[in-house]
């Protein structure tokens, strides 16, 4: 099933704002504390403190530059002393962004997502890298998604993560058995139950002139996915082109 709407529902205490450049607010408990990628925060209460620092250890630092985030993390920590909620609100780093908020405990604790997508977290959820074999002829190991990569972003553990997708964002539910085929640069993520396939388009001819990508991506239920309608690679592409002409 297709859904127009990327948060069907949002856990509690968050909060989606705005509606062609969005913003999230987050709610934090006395104590209670958030991690971002820098320059993410738009604004926050006055009880909350900013803190840049290495989350989870030089290695953990080392698999997030391999994701395509920053070795370091802010962190935002409620330090009132009079035991009243925080808020801090964030926002993604590109014109149009969309947030999508995601339930970890309800997605199986583990979900994989497009290098750079990852905005903000709160819980036990740790950032890694993994990587997706592609099938095909040439048997490489990669994974398409903002850019070419190997790498793409591994959420996991519980609590609250958000991450951002560009243009128009949907929620596709595979139910088991069900597959579609989509061009790869438009997946944001998908939860670990999903069957992910990267393949070569079958011309180069296609591949070259078609406008579609290089790569296609099947994907096999059951699980839950997202997709973007303008990923960075497509605008990238589109300046390109539109620089071409204008010279």
């Amino acid at each position: 099933m297709v859904s127009a709407n990327a948060n069907v529902t949002l856990p509690k205490g968050v909060q989606v704002m705005g509606t062609d450049a969005q913003l999230v607010q987050v709610e934090l408990s006395p104590g209670e504390s958030l991690s971002a990628e820098p320059g993410a925060m738009c604004y926050m209460s006055a009880n909350v403190r900013s803190i840049t620092r290495l989350e989870g250890g030089f290695l953990a630092g080392c698999s997030r530059l391999l994701a395509g985030e920053p070795f370091f993390l802010n962190n935002f920590q409620n330090v009132g002393k009079d035991g009243s909620d925080g808020y801090i609100a964030l926002a993604g780093r590109r014109e149009g962004d969309k947030i999508i908020v995601l339930d970890m405990d309800q997605l199986g604790n583990e979900f994989l997502c497009a290098r750079d997508s990852y905005l903000c977290s709160k819980g036990t959820v740790e950032i890694g890298a993994a990587s997706t074999l592609m099938q095909g002829q040439m048997g490489l190991r990669l994974f398409l998604s903002n850019q070419n990569t190997v790498f793409m972003q591994k959420l996991s553990g519980s609590g609250v993560a958000c991450i951002s997708g560009n243009g128009t964002v949907i929620r596709q539910e595979l139910k088991p058995g069900q597959e579609m085929v989509v061009d790869a640069r438009a997946v944001v993520g998908f939860q670990n139950s999903i069957g992910y396939q990267l393949r070569m388009m079958s011309s180069p001819l296609a591949a070259l002139f078609g406008g579609e990508g290089l790569f296609f991506a099947r994907l096999s239920g059951p699980g839950v996915f997202y997709l973007q309608s303008l990923p960075a690679a497509r605008q990238d592409s589109g300046l390109s082109e539109e620089g071409e002409v204008a010279v």
